[in-house]
């Protein structure tokens, strides 16, 4: 079993995400904000394996962060998700502010996603801020999802699967 940690503003679409990946959840309106930490199981296939993963999900409201509980929630991954809105750019300059929240992922054996949520609405970002990013923070993939679309909802713990085994070479 891998820990995954996914970080990010709040309402900004993390737990729908994970909810349409884990349940094919199609009525958006019923996935709740997360309150605290939220922990999922998610099950892929990935080389002929089967890879479970245990997800804890973060709430992104600012009475959260202000916790305390990400540094010492985050020891121990194997993985994170950092998340933002595609839509909202102002999401996308909070990175900095989770990777700092959650030390122990910025260490290179942990495997690092920048995921950019929303892609299905009308994109309010900067490309060379997010390839910024990647470099600065070391992410080791970008992918843009759709909890609407669909578009990568298959693909995010594969990569991570991906990611973290060649991280394990």
């Amino acid at each position: 079993m891998y820990k995954i940690v996914v970080l990010g503003e709040g309402g900004i679409g993390k737990t729908t995400l994970l909810e349409v990946i884990r349940k094919n959840v199609m009525d958006l309106r019923t996935v709740q904000m997360t309150i605290g930490v939220q922990f999922h199981e998610i099950q892929v296939e990935y080389e002929d394996e089967n890879i479970i993963f245990q997800v804890w999900d973060f709430g992104g409201q600012p009475q959260f962060k202000k916790m305390g509980v990400f540094d010492k929630f985050s020891q121990g991954s194997d993985g994170a998700l950092f998340c933002f809105d595609l839509s909202d750019y102002e999401t996308l300059l909070t990175i900095p502010d989770w990777v700092e929240l959650a030390p122990y992922c910025k260490s290179e054996n942990v495997a690092k996603i920048l995921i950019g949520t929303k892609a299905d609405l009308d994109e309010d970002t900067d490309e060379n801020l997010i390839q910024e990013y990647v470099e600065k923070f070391k992410f080791h993939h970008f992918m843009r999802t759709s909890s609407i679309s669909k578009q990568n909802i298959n693909n995010v713990f594969v990569k991570m699967a991906e990611i973290i085994f060649s991280l394990k070479k």
